[in-house]
């Protein structure tokens, strides 16, 4: 992923550009930072700070989560560094034993001079910050790739070059947590001054360590550096100190990350560059305020780009069905012309003696059906309905509604009868349709009803084609413990085709 990194330490800035490889360009002062930024005012920038000003400090605070936890971490950094606003605190583990408090790395940046005249010209060119990252605490990662302890101290060397001193980097880890680091000069020119140098540091630290009860067991030590330095150490502590000590080739790790030089900054660089999402350690909210800009363009940008292609999709099937429309339209309209040309015809055809004009014919026909099917009388229904209501004696009709008319969906004015059989008789004959609403009588049970009711519809299909429109139990209602008293109405719809054509 390509990055443009900042990398700070007490002696240097560095600007890397991170893409196929990482471009190493050195910045001597504020007007080299000026005229880099002005060149590239609009890339997010990494800042990442190596320096010996930088403080570290464990606490324990009660496990409590959310706003509680975020108020108790903001106190104890204030206790703990006062006023400085460049502080880091994050959650490493639990106590296992008491009240299981939380375990909390505090961190910060004692002079934050050393930031502000380049984080002063970053605000000025509105240049986005991501965020500005601790390298001993990004050295963590480290240990994907070294041997794993509990209590681990971790040495790594920056050697010296023209432009600054050579550093050795001692980190103490607790299950590959950082706990605390020392940055300390070096200044060495053999391997062998280099071992008597760093094997006397780590004694040290490994005292200090002792003293202060943090070595509850045997604390592995890990040299990280060149082959000739580890043989150096290896030589000397089998001699003398007799620490546990691990070798670890940087050359061999430089070829594990396909990388160059054998440094730590290299090495956490390379790591940084592979990271998807690394968190923010020090940067304030009013240091990031143009990052949050840029997202928020980005975002706004996204939701366009997806408005604008909903509103294209939705502009095609509008289209589409724009066509299909036209397409019907152009289908009625040959189908009219069709027609007008047939009458056309059937007009030259016409019988000279005829009293009236074709078409008026037509209509008297068609009002005389209409007037004839008016006059369909419902005895016949009555008769059969009054035969089937006789064998049926636990039910009570409470009301009938009988209607005639052209379509089946047209009976009784409403949406009840829109779903009809498919083979009902045609719909240019008119259909004569009755509704019986009931109820069943001293019902005891949601099996005597369902008995009851089956078969009355049963009788009624056998003369004509049935539709139930409400059913007399309900199952909720039973759930619902329905008491013996409560009545169980139907409603069932009767549909009877009439030979009297209306088309």
């Amino acid at each position: 992923m390509s990055k443009r990194i900042i990398y700070q330490s007490d002696h240097e800035l560095l600007a890397l550009e991170v893409k196929t490889v990482i471009q190493q360009i050195q910045l001597k002062n504020e007007t080299e930072f000026n005229n880099y930024l002005t060149n590239d005012p609009k890339t997010p920038i990494y800042w990442l700070i190596d320096t010996v000003k930088e403080e570290y400090q464990m606490a324990s605070l009660p496990h409590v989560l959310g706003k509680d936890r975020n108020d108790l971490i903001r106190h104890k950094k204030k206790r703990l560094f006062k006023n400085n606003s460049y502080s880091y605190a994050v959650v490493q583990d639990r106590d296992k034993q008491g009240r299981k408090d939380d375990l909390i790395l505090f961190t910060a940046i004692s002079n934050s001079e050393i930031l502000q005249p380049w984080l002063n010209l970053i605000l000025a060119y509105k240049v986005p910050l991501v965020g500005i990252y601790s390298v001993p605490i990004l050295s963590q990662q480290l240990f994907n790739l070294l041997p794993k302890a509990d209590y681990t101290l971790l040495v790594t060397d920056n050697p010296s070059i023209e432009t600054r001193p050579g550093s050795i980097r001692q980190s103490f880890f607790r299950k590959q947590k950082l706990q605390f680091s020392r940055l300390i000069p070096l200044h060495v020119s053999t391997p062998q001054e280099y071992a008597s140098y760093v094997l006397r540091q780590i004694t040290i630290t490994q005292h200090y360590l002792e003293n202060n009860r943090l070595l509850p067991e045997e604390l592995s030590i890990i040299i990280l550096t060149t082959a000739d330095k580890c043989q150096a150490c290896e030589t000397l502590n089998s001699n003398t100190v007799n620490l546990n000590l691990q070798f670890t080739d940087s050359q061999a790790l430089a070829n594990q990350l396909n990388s160059k030089e054998l440094s730590l900054q290299n090495f956490i660089v390379t790591l940084f560059t592979r990271s998807w999402q690394v968190k923010n350690h020090y940067a304030k909210v009013a240091d990031r305020l143009y990052l949050l800009h840029r997202r928020g363009r980005i975002i706004m940008y996204l939701i366009s780009v997806l408005i604008l292609a909903g509103t294209i999709v939705a502009g095609g099937f509008i289209v589409q069905d724009t066509l299909k429309v036209k397409q019907k339209g152009q289908n009625f309209l040959t189908k009219a012309n069709i027609v007008q040309e047939e009458l056309e015809q059937l007009r030259r055809k016409e019988l000279p003696d005829l009293p009236f004009r074709s078409e008026l014919i037509v209509s008297i026909v068609d009002v005389g059906l209409r007037l004839q099917a008016k006059h369909i009388s419902p005895k016949a229904t009555w008769e059969k309905l009054s035969m089937v209501l006789n064998a049926h004696s636990r039910l009570i009709l409470n009301k009938l509604e009988w209607e005639v008319a052209n379509f089946p969906n047209e009976i009784f004015k409403d949406n009840n009868t829109q779903e009809v059989a498919a083979d009902f008789q045609p719909k240019q004959y008119f259909v004569e349709g009755v509704r019986v609403h009931g109820e069943i009588a001293d019902s005891k049970s949601y099996k005597e009803i369902s008995h009851i009711f089956n078969k009355f519809v049963h009788d009624l299909s056998q003369h004509w084609q049935v539709k139930i429109l409400q059913q007399p139990y309900n199952t909720n209602r039973k759930l619902q413990k329905r008491s013996e008293e409560t009545k169980a109405p139907f409603i069932v719809e009767i549909l009877i085709p009439h030979s009297y054509s209306h088309e």
